[in-house]
Protein backbone atom coordinates (compact mmCIF):
# COMPACT_ATOMS: atom_id res chain seq x y z
CA UNK A 1 0.00 0.00 0.00
CA UNK A 2 2.90 2.05 1.19
CA UNK A 3 5.71 2.92 2.54
CA UNK A 4 6.92 5.72 5.24
CA UNK A 5 10.00 6.56 7.31
CA UNK A 6 9.03 6.47 11.43
CA UNK A 7 11.39 7.69 13.19
CA UNK A 8 14.98 5.51 12.45
CA UNK A 9 12.38 2.96 10.40
CA UNK A 10 11.34 2.94 6.63
CA UNK A 11 8.07 1.09 7.05
CA UNK A 12 6.21 -0.61 4.54
CA UNK A 13 2.34 -1.34 4.70
CA UNK A 14 0.90 -4.30 3.06
CA UNK A 15 -2.92 -5.18 2.39
CA UNK A 16 -2.10 -8.76 2.07
CA UNK A 17 -0.73 -11.13 4.87
CA UNK A 18 1.46 -13.26 2.13
CA UNK A 19 2.76 -9.79 1.47
CA UNK A 20 4.08 -9.46 4.63
CA UNK A 21 5.72 -13.25 4.65
CA UNK A 22 7.04 -12.78 1.63
CA UNK A 23 8.86 -9.32 3.09
CA UNK A 24 10.13 -10.91 6.37
CA UNK A 25 11.54 -13.78 4.40
CA UNK A 26 13.63 -11.65 2.05
CA UNK A 27 14.37 -8.99 4.84
CA UNK A 28 17.88 -9.30 4.77
CA UNK A 29 18.07 -8.84 0.77
CA UNK A 30 15.97 -5.91 0.83
CA UNK A 31 18.21 -4.22 3.70
CA UNK A 32 21.45 -5.31 0.99
CA UNK A 33 19.55 -3.29 -2.21
CA UNK A 34 19.19 -0.57 0.05
CA UNK A 35 22.50 -0.26 1.71
CA UNK A 36 23.66 -0.45 -3.00
CA UNK A 37 21.33 2.46 -3.41
CA UNK A 38 22.59 4.24 -0.55
CA UNK A 39 25.51 3.71 -1.30
CA UNK A 40 25.88 4.71 -4.93
CA UNK A 41 22.97 7.90 -4.22
CA UNK A 42 24.43 9.39 -1.16
CA UNK A 43 24.84 12.81 -2.08
CA UNK A 44 21.00 13.04 -3.60
CA UNK A 45 19.58 11.24 -0.39
CA UNK A 46 21.43 13.72 2.24
CA UNK A 47 19.98 16.29 0.53
CA UNK A 48 16.64 15.23 0.42
CA UNK A 49 17.19 14.22 3.97
CA UNK A 50 16.14 11.01 3.92
CA UNK A 51 17.26 8.94 6.99
CA UNK A 52 16.63 5.95 8.49
CA UNK A 53 18.54 2.78 10.28
CA UNK A 54 16.09 -0.15 9.57
CA UNK A 55 13.01 -1.38 8.07
CA UNK A 56 9.90 -2.95 9.05
CA UNK A 57 6.56 -3.83 7.79
CA UNK A 58 3.12 -4.21 8.84
CA UNK A 59 -0.33 -5.55 7.16
CA UNK A 60 -3.70 -3.16 7.00
CA UNK A 61 -6.87 -5.30 5.69
CA UNK A 62 -9.39 -3.23 3.65
CA UNK A 63 -12.03 -1.86 4.84
CA UNK A 64 -15.50 -3.70 4.34
CA UNK A 65 -16.83 -3.25 0.89
CA UNK A 66 -20.22 -1.05 0.30
CA UNK A 67 -23.43 -2.54 1.27
CA UNK A 68 -24.63 -2.69 -2.17
CA UNK A 69 -21.15 -4.93 -2.99
CA UNK A 70 -22.37 -6.96 -0.50
CA UNK A 71 -26.02 -7.46 -1.45
CA UNK A 72 -24.77 -8.11 -4.52
CA UNK A 73 -22.92 -11.05 -3.54
CA UNK A 74 -25.85 -12.60 -1.66
CA UNK A 75 -28.20 -12.91 -5.14
CA UNK A 76 -28.60 -16.33 -6.27
CA UNK A 77 -25.92 -17.69 -8.59
CA UNK A 78 -27.38 -17.73 -12.17
CA UNK A 79 -27.54 -21.43 -13.43
CA UNK A 80 -26.55 -21.65 -17.24
CA UNK A 81 -28.43 -25.03 -17.59
CA UNK A 82 -31.46 -26.91 -15.31
CA UNK A 83 -30.17 -30.13 -15.97
CA UNK A 84 -31.97 -31.31 -18.94
CA UNK A 85 -28.59 -32.42 -20.80
CA UNK A 86 -28.45 -35.96 -22.78
CA UNK A 87 -25.25 -37.99 -21.09
CA UNK A 88 -23.53 -39.36 -24.03
CA UNK A 89 -20.80 -40.84 -22.43
CA UNK A 90 -20.10 -44.34 -23.02
CA UNK A 91 -17.27 -44.60 -20.14
CA UNK A 92 -19.24 -45.82 -16.83
CA UNK A 93 -17.23 -43.19 -14.65
CA UNK A 94 -17.24 -40.32 -17.01
CA UNK A 95 -21.03 -41.22 -17.08
CA UNK A 96 -21.42 -41.36 -13.67
CA UNK A 97 -19.73 -37.93 -13.44
CA UNK A 98 -22.56 -36.23 -15.75
CA UNK A 99 -24.92 -37.31 -13.38
CA UNK A 100 -23.32 -36.31 -10.67
CA UNK A 101 -23.08 -33.01 -12.24
CA UNK A 102 -26.99 -32.52 -12.96
CA UNK A 103 -27.83 -34.16 -9.33
CA UNK A 104 -25.81 -31.11 -8.25
CA UNK A 105 -27.03 -28.80 -10.62
CA UNK A 106 -31.10 -29.93 -10.08
CA UNK A 107 -30.36 -30.01 -5.72
CA UNK A 108 -29.37 -26.11 -6.20
CA UNK A 109 -31.82 -25.19 -7.96
CA UNK A 110 -34.41 -27.29 -5.82
CA UNK A 111 -32.89 -25.46 -2.92
CA UNK A 112 -32.81 -21.50 -4.06
CA UNK A 113 -29.14 -21.61 -3.85
CA UNK A 114 -28.80 -20.90 -7.53
CA UNK A 115 -31.78 -19.75 -10.13
CA UNK A 116 -31.62 -20.59 -13.67
CA UNK A 117 -31.06 -18.14 -16.32
CA UNK A 118 -32.24 -20.02 -19.25
CA UNK A 119 -35.51 -20.41 -21.23
CA UNK A 120 -37.45 -23.70 -19.97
Amino acid sequence: KWAKINGINLHFVFSHPAAKHTFELNKENIKAKLREFWADNLAAIKEAGIMFRDISCEVIYRLPRDVQAMQEEKKPYEEPSNGSFENRAKDPSIRLGFERIRKAILADLESGKSVYKGNI
